[in-house]
């Protein structure tokens, strides 16, 4: 198989109840949030560093955005939804 260097796919693409949208939403981002706070805390162990939290604070925004969304939906609401993934192989270093 050919190495790529570019990758686009469809992660969500449908239409769903308003509380199957919002339980995708906040499943995706409360997953995103442990993994930053697990990350975070293991720079601060091995490093003795403070990590940047601005990732985690607009994350927690989103989420708040999110579930103010769905506060003002009926639950069986139609939801379209859509989301996609774009990798690109750089060289670049990894921000950490």
């Amino acid at each position: 198989m050919k190495s790529q260097k570019h990758l686009k796919f469809k992660l969500i693409d449908g239409y769903f109840s308003a509380e199957e949208a919002r339980d995708i939403l906040l499943a995706l981002i409360n997953h995103k949030i442990a993994h930053h706070e697990m990350h975070a805390f293991s720079q601060q162990v091995r490093f003795s560093s403070t990590p940047d939290q601005e990732r985690l604070k607009s994350l927690n925004e989103a989420k708040q955005l999110v579930k103010a969304f769905f506060e003002e939906t009926s639950s069986e609401e139609p939801i379209s939804m859509f989301s996609e993934i774009e990798l690109v192989k750089t060289k670049a270093a990894i921000k950490q």
